[in-house]
């Protein structure tokens, strides 16, 4: 009976193997244009800017592969997935077989979890094809005739057009994908972003999704109502979060950690407001809620990576999160002598700070030292240590377990359950239905396995502490 079971086993095992080979590469070339499948056992190459069209859906399944081939030379076509306005898309991996998108460069690697078709390019390696962009139907505030309704990074077209009338839009669901070492640029400042989302409404679903060494930023919101719950971004070029145009959604439970190399990763978060005027309805005052956000190291040789920035009249909040190990300063704030600024979002109270943790900046260790307030209003730092202060932000160490950024199995994001991020908490308003009161700050729960574990690059790459 031993004998047989062996030989059973043995013939699984074989025919998992002839499986994985008889995989077929599918070169994906034009647009999608009628409801369409992916499978998992095919692994799809983007060769072009591949864009889903009006009244078309792309189904991918658990497990897929989908590699982006780089833009050919004098060419702007990276392999890029883009969701158009009216269309939708439904990625939905699971925890043990997340969607990947990656470059076509990215070969195996064998680590915790096996050996897996990708993970061979460091989190150094960026920039290699596009990224996903997802437009839809969901307010902004740009202005109609402008000529800025075109989403960042790709040549202007109608498939690029993002915003309309809809909060409710929904544009598919995108739930345990991790997108990596994308970012390519039409030009500077002009760059595909890891997950874009341009107008996109409050019906579309992301959670866990992660976005791992981008050469331009991690997420970037233009407009929409768009939520996010459990997001990674690891290891990108540029800002980690990034809004614009009038964004007002949500994020519950996000992790932000930056490069250590030098001038790799700009700043934690960057808020922006208005485009064509920061004085354009609706402003941008989008929450985050537990959001752990963790820089380039104290010591690191940037010397000036940022936090959180706001400017052009951005409003957006955040409670209960935790921000450390920054070369530079914590909190950035514009003063404009004319018009709306960010600053007035302080003195009014609609730009919120509640309860947070800083601590660990290259720039000092008291709000004098970690506050800055730029442009030429004349604005008052004092102003915004006040504010600070009155609302329960502290400097206090979180007792982090671990924090480190190379494939060790190391990084443990967990506060300590008996430390300041179990304490003096900030009872969360019921905003919208996924928001969760709990009772830390932060992105994990200092006592449970964290969300990451299993489906995010971080997990399988060996990055973070295995939970058994």
């Amino acid at each position: 009976m031993k004998l047989i079971k062996k030989l059973s086993i043995t013939a699984m095992l074989s025919m998992v193997a002839l499986a994985a080979q008889a995989q077929t590469t599918v070169n994906v070339t034009s647009n999608i244009t009628t409801d369409t499948t992916w499978t998992r056992d095919n692994v799809y190459v983007l060769t072009d800017i591949i864009y889903v069209e009006e009244g078309a859906s792309l189904t991918i399944e658990p497990g897929t592969l989908i590699q982006g081939e780089p833009a050919t030379v004098n060419n702007f076509d990276p392999g890029t997935l883009v969701i158009t306005r009216n269309a939708q898309l439904f990625a939905n991996g699971t925890i043990d077989q997340p969607i990947v998108f990656t470059s076509i460069s990215d070969g195996p690697f064998t680590g915790p979890f096996g050996t897996l078709p990708h993970g061979s390019l460091t989190k150094d390696i960026r920039g290699l094809w596009g990224g996903l962009i997802v437009l839809g139907n969901a307010p902004t505030n740009l202005q109609p005739g402008s000529g800025s309704e075109f989403i960042e990074g790709l040549p202007n077209s109608d498939l690029g057009i993002i915003g309309g009338f809809n909060p409710d839009d929904s544009s598919g669901s995108i739930v345990y994908i991790s997108i990596k070492h994308g970012g390519s640029a039409i030009t500077d400042g002009n760059e595909i972003n890891g997950l874009t989302l341009g107008g996109v409404g409050r019906g579309t679903t992301i959670q866990f999704v992660e976005i791992y060494a981008n050469l331009d930023d991690g997420i970037e919101w233009f407009g929409g109502t768009v939520n996010v719950k459990y997001a990674i971004v690891a290891f990108c070029g540029d800002d980690a979060l990034d809004s614009d145009f009038g964004w007002n959604g949500s994020v519950q439970f996000a992790l932000v950690i930056l490069n250590e190399a030098n001038d790799v990763g700009d700043r934690g978060a960057e808020q922006d407001g208005g485009k064509d005027s920061d004085d354009d309805e609706p402003f941008g005052i989008p929450q985050f809620y537990n959001i752990t956000v963790l820089g380039d190291g104290t010591n690191a040789p940037d010397g000036g990576t940022t936090a959180a920035l706001w400017r052009d009249n951005a409003r957006n909040g955040w409670t209960n999160s935790i921000f450390a190990y920054f070369s530079g300063n914590a909190v950035r704030i514009e003063d404009r002598a004319t018009i709306a600024d960010s600053f007035n979002g302080i003195e009014d109270e609609s730009l919120k700070l509640n309860n947070n943790i800083f601590w660990g900046f290259g720039a000092g260790a008291t709000l004098a030292d970690l506050v800055q307030v730029d442009g030429d209003g004349g604005g008052d730092v004092q102003v915004v240590i006040d504010y600070i202060v009155a609302n329960g932000n502290t400097i206090a160490d979180p007792q982090l377990a671990a924090v480190d950024r190379s494939r060790s199995g190391l990084l443990d994001p967990r506060p300590a359950a008996d430390g300041p991020a179990t304490e003096n908490l900030y009872t969360l308003p019921v905003r919208h239905p996924f928001i969760q009161d709990v009772l830390y700050k932060g992105a994990f729960n200092p006592v449970a396995t964290p969300w990451t574990e299993g489906w995010s690059s971080l997990s399988r790459l060996g990055y973070t502490v295995k939970v058994n």
